[in-house]
């Protein structure tokens, strides 16, 4: 169920952010191997993670009072 719950977060968000989130918080790559890998600039890495994440926090706040309430 995890799985699902990320695939439908990363299919919501925009390519560039939810490939830098899967790199970091899927395959645990650093935003400095991210940055390396995208050919991006680190701190846009960091931005777009940080964003990434927020919006992750704010996706599961919604979904699990639903799952909750099934």
């Amino acid at each position: 169920e995890a799985v699902s719950i990320v695939h439908e977060f990363l299919s919501r968000l925009d390519e560039p952010q939810a490939m830098v989130f899967y790199l970091a918080d899927v395959e645990g790559m650093t935003a400095p191997e991210i940055a390396a890998s995208l050919d991006a600039n680190v701190n846009t890495v960091y931005g777009r993670l940080r964003l990434a994440r927020l919006e992750f926090e704010a996706f599961l706040g919604r979904r699990l009072p639903r799952e909750r309430a099934q």
